[in-house]
C-alpha cells in the first residue's frame, strides 16, 4: 500500500498517515470500504487487489481544503467525517457529503468546485485517476457520471421552481414543501437506503448509526433494503397502494422517490399524512428539514410501492399475548367499535321503557298521539340501531383483515427463517394446518370476544334496572345461573378433547392429500391410485367421524343453554303474572322486566358458547406454538456479513449426526477444496454426498469439528451472504408455479434480463 506524508490536492499540502506506522488503521479503513457496493462490487478480485495495493489514507482538519476540480489526478472516497463541495470562486455551498460518499475527478460538476473538511477530523481513502482508467467499464463510467451536484440541484429546482410542469406542479404557497420540525428523525446521507433505514429505526425506538448500517448494507434494491432491515430488528412488508389507502397505513414507510433507473430511484422517509399532504425525509435534502409534499407531486412521482415498517416483536414463548402488539396498533378503530356498542346498549334500554309507558299509559287512557309519537321514536331508534349496527360490523370487518396480514406476515416470516431440519421432521399438511390455525385466533380475538365481553359488562346496567323493578323477580331470572355454570363446567373438557381430536384427524388426511399430490409420479408409476385413494378416504372418514362428535357435543351444549334460556323466560312469566295479579306490578313493567331478562340471559349465553371457543382457540394457540416456539436459523443482525468469495473451502474433523440417538452419518471428514479446483464426492446412497453440500449451505449445524470457507468459520457467517454465493442444483429440484424466470431469480429477482 502506497503511503505519503505530503499529498498535493487541490494546490493545498495534506497530512497523510504513514503505513508502516498505522498498520491497524490501516486494515481497519480497508475493512470499512463498501466492496459489497456499486463501484467496488462490479471489480474481480485482481482488481481490488490492484486498488487495495494502490490505496493511500489522508487525514485533514476543520476547514482544510481537500481537493479541487483544477486538479485532475484524485478521486476520493469518505471514510469518515463530514465534506462540503464549495464553488471554487465564490464558495458558495453546493452540498455536504458524508462518510461513504465518492467525490473527484471522475464524478462530473456542473461547475468548478473545491472540496473543504467540514469536521474536526476527515479521514478519506484516495486513488490516482490513471489507476480507475485501467478497470473502467461503461458500467462503472455511468456510475461516475451521476454528479452529486447535478443532482442535487435538479432537485432543489422541481422542488422550489415557481414555473409549472406536467411532473411536478408548483405549490401554492411557499412553505408548501419545506416544514422543518423536531419530531421526526432525520439523517442526511447520499446512501439513501441507509438513512432512510436509521431514520425509521430511531422513529421506532430502535436507534442505530448511520456507519454501522452503511457498513452492513449491500445495496440499494429493496431486496438489500428489506434483508437490511431484518438485520436491524424490522420488518419491510412491500404493498402496492394508491393515495387513497395511504390513511389505513401505519406509519413510517419507505418509498422510492425521483427518476425510475434499474436501482428504482431514491428513498424517502413517510412520516405522516397529513389532509392531502404527506410529510416525509428525503436524506439528499441539504437543508436537513422535512418536506411537506402534497397530492399531485407525489401521484406524480411515486409508483405505489411502499414498504411498510415494524418492529419485529421478541417473546420467550408463544401465547395469547403474542397477539396484543399487533391488536393494540389498531385501538383507534376498536375505541370506534367499543363506542358503537356502548351506544346500542344504551338504546337497547329505550325499546323496554317505551313498550312500558305504551302499555301503562297509552292502552289504559287511549291516547291515540301518544301512541303515535312513541312509535316514531321506536321507528328512529330501529333505524339508529340499525346503522349503527352496520357501521361496527363494517369497522370490524376492515380492522381484521388488516390484522389478519400483519399476524400472518409475522408467521410466514417466521416459518421462512426455521432451520432445515423443523421442515424435515414433519409432515407438509401439519404446517400447513397449523398455519391455518391462525384464522381461528384472529376471529375470536376481533370478531365476537369482544362484543359478548362489552355485552356481558353492560348486562350489569340491565341487571340493576331489573333490581329496580322487583327484587324477588330479578332473583327468580337469575335462578338459571348456577346451571349454566355447571353446563359449561361439564362441556368443556368433553368438547376439547373431540377438537383436539378432530385436529390431528384433518391434519392426517390433509397431509396424505399434498404428499399424493406432489409425489403423483410415483403413485402413478406404481399404478397405486387405487391404493392413494382407498388410504385418503379412511383417513376422511376418521375426520368426518371426529368432527360429528365435537358438532354433537358442542349443539347438545347449545340446546341446553336455549333451554335454560326459555325456562327462565317461564319461571318470570310464572312469577311475573301473580305480582301483576297481586297489584304488586303493571302489565307494562312485566313486559319491559321480560325484555330486560333477555338483555341479561342472551349476553351470559354467549359467554358459554364463547367459552367454548375459547378451548378451541387455545388448542389453536398450541399448535402455533409449534411452529414460533421453534427457534430460527440465526439472529437477525448477528452474522458477519462475508465478502465475495473465492471458493476456498475446508473441511476439518466434521462429525455430523440426523439425531442424537442415531450414528454419525459423517465421522472425522477432513478436507481442502482449493478455489477453481472441481471436485467430485462419488458414494453409495445415504454415505453423506448430499449432507456435505446442505453442512457448507449452514442448512445443517455439525456436532464438532469446523467448515471454513476463505477462512470465515461458516458458524459465525450471516446465512443470506453465505447462501447467495453458492450455487446449488438440489438432486430433486422443486419448480414453483411461476414463470421460468421466476424460478431462475428465485434467490435474487432483481438481476437484470442479461445475467438471466
Amino acid at each position: 500500500m502506497a503511503s505519503r506524508k505530503n499529498s498535493k490536492t487541490g494546490g493545498q499540502t495534506a497530512h497523510g498517515i504513514n503505513a508502516g506506522d498505522e498498520e491497524s488503521l490501516q486494515i481497519s479503513v480497508l475493512s470499512s470500504l463498501p466492496w459489497n457496493e456499486p463501484p467496488l462490487c462490479w471489480l474481480n478480485v485482481e482488481q481490488k487487489s490492484l486498488l487495495k495495493n494502490s490505496v493511500q489514507i489522508l487525514k485533514y482538519s476543520l476547514g482544510s481544503k481537500i481537493w479541487s476540480t483544477k486538479v485532475k489526478e484524485y478521486q476520493f472516497f469518505i471514510v469518515s467525517g463530514s465534506v462540503r463541495l464549495r464553488e471554487e470562486h465564490l464558495g458558495n455551498s453546493l452540498v455536504r457529503l458524508q462518510s461513504g460518499d465518492w467525490f473527484g475527478n471522475l464524478n462530473s460538476y456542473p461547475k468548478d468546485c473545491k472540496a473543504i473538511a467540514a469536521s474536526t477530523e476527515v479521514i478519506t481513502v484516495v486513488w490516482n485517476t490513471n489507476i480507475w482508467a485501467e478497470l473502467l467499464t461503461p458500467q462503472i463510467e455511468s456510475f461516475w457520471k451521476s454528479s452529486l451536484v447535478e443532482k442535487e440541484e435538479m432537485r432543489k429546482l422541481e422542488i422550489h421552481s415557481t414555473e409549472s410542469s406536467t411532473l411536478h406542479p408548483t405549490p401554492t404557497s411557499a412553505d408548501s414543501y419545506y416544514q422543518p420540525s423536531f419530531s421526526y428523525p432525520f439523517v442526511y446521507s447520499w446512501n439513501t437506503g441507509a438513512a432512510c433505514l436509521t431514520m425509521v429505526a430511531q422513529q421506532l425506538d430502535n436507534p442505530v448509526k448511520l456507519e454501522w448500517v452503511q457498513r452492513q448494507i449491500r445495496g440499494q434494491s429493496p431486496k438489500r433494503i428489506v434483508e437490511m432491515g431484518e438485520n436491524m430488528g424490522l420488518t419491510l412488508r412491500k404493498l402496492q397502494i394508491t393515495w387513497g389507502e395511504l390513511c389505513q397505513l401505519s406509519f413510517p414507510i419507505l418509498l422510492q422517490w425521483g427518476e425510475t433507473t434499474n436501482q428504482g430511484g431514491n428513498w424517502i422517509v413517510a412520516y405522516k399524512l397529513q389532509g392531502d399532504h404527506l410529510i416525509v425525509a428525503n436524506p439528499l435534502n441539504q437543508d436537513r428539514t422535512l418536506e411537506n409534499l402534497p397530492q399531485s407531486l407525489v401521484e406524480a412521482t411515486w409508483s405505489g410501492q411502499v414498504w411498510q415498517v415494524e418492529l419485529l416483536q421478541k417473546q420467550e414463548k408463544f401465547n395469547l399475548s403474542w397477539f396484543l402488539p399487533a391488536v393494540w396498533k389498531y385501538q383507534k378503530l376498536l375505541g370506534e367499535v367499543l363506542l358503537a356498542s356502548f351506544t346500542l346498549q344504551i338504546l337497547g334500554l329505550t325499546s323496554p321503557l317505551i313498550t312500558q309507558v305504551v302499555i301503562d299509559k297509552v292502552m289504559v287512557q287511549g291516547s291515540l298521539s301518544t301512541l303515535d309519537v312513541m312509535a316514531i321514536a321506536l321507528i328512529f331508534v330501529a333505524i339508529f340501531e340499525a346503522i349503527l349496527g352496520v357501521l361496527r360490523l363494517f369497522i370490524f370487518t376492515h380492522t381484521a383483515r388488516r390484522l389478519d396480514l400483519s399476524l400472518s406476515a409475522q408467521l410466514f416470516r417466521h416459518l421462512m427463517r426455521l432451520p432445515l431440519a423443523y421442515f424435515e421432521a414433519r409432515r407438509v399438511g401439519d404446517t400447513v394446518a397449523r398455519v391455518q390455525e391462525l384464522e381461528k385466533i384472529r376471529q375470536f380475538l376481533t370478531g365476537t370476544a369482544l362484543t359478548v365481553i362489552l355485552d356481558s359488562i353492560f348486562a350489569v346496567v340491565y341487571l340493576g334496572l331489573m333490581f329496580y323493578y322487583n327484587i324477588p323477580l330479578t332473583f327468580v331470572a337469575l335462578a338459571v345461573l348456577p346451571l349454566f355454570a355447571a353446563l359449561t363446567l361439564i362441556a368443556t373438557p368433553i368438547l376439547r378433547n373431540w377438537l383436539n381430536e378432530t385436529f390431528n384427524r384433518s391434519a392426517d388426511s390433509q397431509s396424505f392429500l399434498v404428499e399424493t399430490v406432489t409425489g403423483i409420479h410415483s403413485v402413478k408409476a406404481h399404478a397405486a391410485e387405487p391404493a392413494a385413494r382407498d388410504r385418503w378416504e379412511s383417513l376422511f372418514a376418521r375426520f368426518i367421524r371426529t368432527g360429528f362428535k365435537a358438532s354433537t357435543t358442542s349443539n347438545i351444549s347449545s340446546n341446553i343453554g336455549d333451554f335454560l334460556t326459555n325456562f327462565s323466560t317461564l319461571l318470570i312469566l310464572w312469577f311475573g303474572a301473580k305480582l301483576v295479579i297481586g297489584k304488586q306490578l303493571t302489565v307494562g313493567q312485566l313486559v319491559a322486566f321480560q325484555m330486560l331478562s333477555g338483555r341479561v340471559t342472551n349476553p351470559l349465553l354467549r359467554l358459554v358458547q364463547l367459552w367454548q371457543n375459547l378451548q378451541q382457540v387455545l388448542l389453536s394457540v398450541d399448535r402455533i406454538g409449534d411452529i414460533l416456539n421453534v427457534s430460527p436459523e440465526a439472529e437477525a443482525g448477528t452474522g458477519l456479513v462475508l465478502p465475495t468469495l473465492r471458493g476456498e473451502v475446508v473441511f476439518d474433523q466434521v462429525f455430523f449426526r440426523y439425531a442424537l440417538n442415531t450414528e454419525p452419518v459423517l465421522r472425522g471428514i477432513s478436507f481442502q477444496v482449493t478455489p477453481g479446483q472441481f471436485v467430485g464426492i462419488v458414494g453409495r446412497s445415504g454415505s453423506g454426498k448430499s449432507t456435505i453440500s446442505k453442512l457448507l449451505q449452514q442448512l445443517y449445524q455439525i456436532e464438532s469439528g469446523i467448515i471454513l470457507i476463505d477462512g470465515f468459520d461458516i458458524k459465525s457467517a450471516d446465512l443470506v451472504s453465505l447462501r447467495q454465493q453458492i450455487g446449488v442444483v438440489l438432486q430433486e429440484d422443486f419448480l414453483f408455479n411461476s414463470s421460468i424466470v421466476d424460478n431462475i431469480t428465485l434467490g435474487n429477482p432483481d438481476i437484470s434480463a442479461e445475467q438471466v
